[in-house]
């Protein structure tokens, strides 16, 4: 219980402004499954022993769980779209290289058809003379 209590929530976590450690939003989705786990578990003993101190707990603790949950999708989505977004980073790295590679190789022609250019104009000019 002391462990539900200790996790503050998130706030104005967004998919544009998201500063938080993949470690810290793994340690915060650990501590949301710890507490669901918990829950679940004091519900089950106070179900069985019909518990009136359990209850009241988990009366408190109803509304924490579900601000949690909806902690944990928030924190998943931003995950999902951070792996999307480095994804995509990824592929227009890619794409700029493979860009950047046809430009070196265009100008790499350029120079060898002005050479022939330029050899095949000598050529001729010696033919001519």
């Amino acid at each position: 219980m002391q462990v539900i209590q200790n996790i503050k929530p998130l706030d104005g976590i967004t998919k544009k402004n998201c500063a938080l450690s993949h470690f810290v939003i793994n340690q915060r989705l650990e501590d949301c499954d710890k507490c669901l786990d918990r829950l679940v578990t004091m519900m089950q003993l106070a179900i069985k022993f019909q518990n009136d101190n359990h209850k009241s707990r988990i009366l408190k603790l109803e509304s924490r769980i579900a601000s949690l949950k909806l902690e944990k999708q928030k924190i998943l989505e931003v995950n999902s779209s951070n792996v999307i977004e480095m994804n995509n980073n990824i592929n227009l790295e890619k794409i700029l290289e493979e860009i950047n590679s046809i430009k070196s190789q265009r100008l790499n022609l350029k120079i060898e058809n002005n050479e022939i250019n330029r050899l095949e104009l000598a050529l001729k000019l010696e033919r001519d003379v």
